[in-house]
């Protein structure tokens, strides 16, 4: 069986609403509202491999070196075949998460493709988990 995992803030919180909503089978959910990448390194990840990982994580936090660290030792954390990280609205953010990603050979998908009125959520999740999970 086919195993995911959505882990993050309250964009995860918004992502994983969305892709339950389109998406038969079920993830497994590690998100909370306003998040910080230091409490979602505290939780405890369910102890399984992961065909996809989808990580929402560095909104809540100040973009430094620290942060890096912190992102680094999650995804070491994170047994998983393929990991996507959410880029946030932040550039200055998004900059940072997508080095992560790079080091990893992990995939992105950057949330400036999609309407904000906050520029911190999309409008619409659903239109976010459309071009994760394309219809076949």
């Amino acid at each position: 069986m086919f195993a995911c995992l959505i882990i993050g803030d309250s964009i995860g919180v918004g992502m994983s609403r969305a892709i339950g909503d389109r998406y038969a089978g079920q993830c497994d959910k590690l998100v909370e509202e306003r998040a910080t990448a230091s409490q979602i390194l505290s939780w405890r990840t369910p102890n399984k491999f992961y065909g996809t990982t989808l990580l929402a994580v560095g909104s809540n936090d100040e973009p430094s070196r620290l942060l890096a660290l912190k992102l680094t030792r999650l995804r070491q954390n994170i047994p998983t075949q393929r990991a996507i990280w959410i880029l946030p609205y932040s550039r200055t953010r998004a900059y940072l998460i997508n080095s992560i990603a790079v080091t990893f050979g992990d995939e992105t998908l950057d949330l400036a493709r999609f309407q904000s009125k906050d520029r911190i959520h999309p409008v619409d999740y659903r239109e976010v988990a459309a071009v994760l999970l394309p219809e076949r």
